[in-house]
């Protein structure tokens, strides 16, 4: 998951690829995590995300849209609900 982020990563293309249904691989995963896979894949894109900020040339709609994001407002929302800032227009992260 942290090597595909980028790709359109769906529950039932991981279960494929470890052998397991996705019912069982999501139960699984919640157990030994503590989090759903859903959760995690949020907090992989939002770390991607943080890292791209860091880059003065890139816009939020730009960066939004590099981690997976089609909705550049959905995507700040998630963001501030992830690491508790809001990222700024100008690329970087603002409290």
């Amino acid at each position: 998951m942290n090597q595909h982020y980028m790709s359109n990563v769906t529950i039932q293309l991981l279960a494929e690829e470890v052998f397991l249904s996705p019912t069982y691989m999501c139960q699984f995963f919640k157990q030994e995590t503590d989090e759903t896979i859903i959760e995690y894949l949020t907090k992989v894109l939002i770390e991607k995300a943080k890292d791209l900020l860091k880059s003065p040339d890139l816009k939020i709609f730009v960066i939004a849209e590099m981690v997976g994001f089609e909705n550049a407002t959905y995507f700040t929302t998630v963001f501030k609900k992830i690491t508790g800032v809001i990222s700024g227009k100008s690329g970087k992260v603002c409290k």
